[in-house]
């Protein structure tokens, strides 16, 4: 079942089992740009550099969706991956408008799996949007968003859903070909094991 897919494997002479994909990336870093965002995920992002790291607080007055345009404004057009808990249909049609314009090469989805029952409606649009083969369900409570093109390889994790939400939030942003492709590959094997799409 998708609970048992998606727990780690223990017994009582040995740790959890590992997924194929890893659970632990250590990675030196030479410094960081810390923010304590009062403005516009745009001003939050203002000094993101090739190689740069950017930890921010905020208030709760932008989005992880906010975050993820931010950045596309510094990488181009590029893929995108999102992690999140749920999305609103306001969320998933600016996302749909990032597509059209090409900020958006390609979108992929991992929500979790209580979506399609929790939200009914706003589910069912997410799939017209974006296909239900760009949707992964699964049971996540993880909030993260790739952004990769040929010269650039970001990594934000936040506590924000794509909706915005008026209460204290924190993000730490990377643009790191190694964390990338450790997030990449933990989709991919959580992919690979449970359901696309939501029916």
């Amino acid at each position: 079942s998708d609970d048992d897919d998606a727990d780690e494997e223990a017994d009582a002479t040995g740790p959890p089992k590992k997924r194929s994909a890893g659970s632990v990336v250590v990675e030196q870093r030479e410094a960081a740009r810390v923010v304590a965002a009062h403005g516009e995920a745009e001003d939050a992002l203002a000094g993101l550099v090739r190689g740069g790291r950017i930890v921010g607080l905020t208030k709760g007055q932008f989005s992880l969706l906010d975050l993820i345009r931010a950045a596309l404004g510094h990488t181009g057009p590029a893929d995108v991956i999102v992690s999140t808990w749920t999305t609103g249909i306001r969320d998933a049609e600016n996302a749909a408008l990032l597509v059209e314009r090409g900020a958006i090469k390609s979108l992929r989805l991992m929500t979790d799996r209580s979506f399609p029952t929790r939200q009914p409606d706003y589910c069912r649009r997410v799939c017209e949007l974006f296909g239900s083969d760009a949707i992964v369900a699964t049971r996540t409570h993880a909030k993260f968003a790739l952004i990769w093109n040929e010269r650039w390889s970001v990594v934000i994790r936040s506590s924000m859903n794509l909706n915005r939400n008026p209460r204290f939030e924190q993000f730490d942003l990377d643009d790191s070909p190694d964390l990338l492709a450790f997030f990449r590959a933990f989709v991919d094997d959580v992919a690979g094991t449970h359901r696309h799409g939501v029916n």
